[in-house]
């Protein structure tokens, strides 16, 4: 999951409208984007909404702004910056640049947290950042940014700014700070998708709603966050989650789907070790619930292979002891037999849930083994396998009149 790498002098927009659209996460087709997210579709309390939960106040004029068709040659050079003050001008466009990772909306309330994520990367720690609000305050003269009316708290890119950043971020020369960007978006997203989260799960339906809320405007910045993690084999838990839960709640069940094939497409490049410990079993919770979305949508063959990866990372994890991975397994076993049960493969769907109703037992997890022997019930009645109920006596260790 690579970047293409690019650097011109004078950009074309033309060209890199389509080079970056085929190449960048919040951009790609393949990737899990709507047009719900468009901004009249925002609720119009948002900005009140952002305003309360964010306690960092940061505010910036919001004049009528003048758009200039011409600047595209111009812009990301600030052709008075480099004048009036020549011995910065070369900090100043990477700073500009660190807006680069943004999609369609860029929250002022979180800036100066994702500032402070920038401030940590070795390779930005000396740009001017107390130049920030000139440097804001210049693009929105431009017209490159603009306060979306009814939730000024956010400021609305014009679409081909981003390319522009993006040929001098990521040109060849550049990737040490490149990398540091992505990692400094990344964790800002990352802490922030935790917050949203945590709302989101509220038992208070007030708070569920302004956690999805506060979703709409940033899914796509989550969407690229998300990319980068799955890029640096980072954990992904609390970005996919939120996304994951958000479009529960839209039920925009083809772009959970995609979701999914991202996450699955990115997992399959992280090396065996890292998928130890925490972070493997985070991704089997992940694929957990992927699966579980194909299985809803009737995806039964993409639903198996998501339950086998999520079994095969699980029991290779030597970071727990076996008691607790046999124990941990039995749920996969479970679904597998699902899975299997909704294709009527009724002899593997037995084989599954006999797996998981032998280890339910072991562990005496009495409502484990309650739910599989319901299961293997109504498997008993669809399939009409008259040898059914003597292997489930088997596993519990029941004797059978002859």
């Amino acid at each position: 999951m690579k970047y293409p790498i690019v650097s011109l002098p004078e950009p074309n927009p033309s060209e890199f409208s389509h080079v970056w659209n085929v190449a960048l996460p919040h951009h790609h087709p393949s990737v899990p984007l709507s047009e719900k997210h468009a901004p009249e579709r925002f609720n119009p309390f948002l900005g009140e909404i952002v305003s309360n939960v964010f306690s960092e106040s940061i505010r910036w004029p919001h004049s009528e702004l003048e758009r200039n068709r011409g600047f595209f040659n111009q812009v990301i050079y600030l052709d008075h910056w480099k004048i009036a003050r020549n011995n910065l001008f070369s900090e100043i466009q990477d700073l500009l640049c660190c807006l680069a990772p943004f999609a369609s909306f860029i929250n002022m309330k979180g800036l100066g947290s994702y500032i402070r994520y920038l401030k940590e990367q070795p390779a930005l720690a000396n740009l001017p950042f107390h130049l920030w609000e000139d440097i804001i305050q210049e693009a929105m003269n431009r017209g490159l940014f603009s306060p979306v009316s009814h939730m000024p708290v956010f400021l609305q890119l014009d679409p081909i700014f981003p390319f522009f950043l993006k040929t001098r971020l990521y040109a060849f020369e550049r990737k040490e700070k490149r990398m540091a960007v992505e990692t400094a978006f990344r964790e800002y997203y990352d802490s922030l998708a935790e917050a949203v989260y945590g709302i989101m799960k509220s038992n208070h339906t007030d708070k569920k709603a302004l956690g999805n809320t506060l979703v709409k405007p940033e899914y796509e910045n989550l969407v690229t966050a998300l990319y980068f993690a799955l890029d640096a084999h980072e954990s992904v838990l609390s970005i996919y989650r939120t996304l994951s839960d958000y479009l529960d709640v839209t039920q925009d069940h083809e772009l959970q789907l995609r979701l999914g094939d991202m996450v699955l497409t990115g997992l399959k490049d992280y090396p065996r070790e890292k998928l130890n410990g925490k972070l493997g079993s985070e991704f089997v919770v992940i694929v957990d619930d992927i699966a579980r979305h194909q299985l809803f949508l009737g995806r039964y063959s993409e639903a198996e292979r998501s339950y086998q990866a999520a079994l095969n990372i699980w029991l290779q994890n030597e970071d727990y002891d076996a008691a607790m991975i046999r124990k941990k397994s039995g749920t996969i076993y479970h679904q597998l037999g699902r899975v299997a049960q909704e294709q009527r493969e009724w002899k593997r769907a037995g084989e599954y849930f006999l797996k998981d109703l032998e280890i339910t037992k072991e562990f005496n997890d009495l409502k484990g083994m309650t739910t599989t022997l319901r299961n293997l019930r109504r498997l008993w009645k669809e399939s009409g396998d008259e040898k059914l109920p003597e292997a489930i006596a088997e596993v519990l260790g029941w004797k059978v009149k002859a």
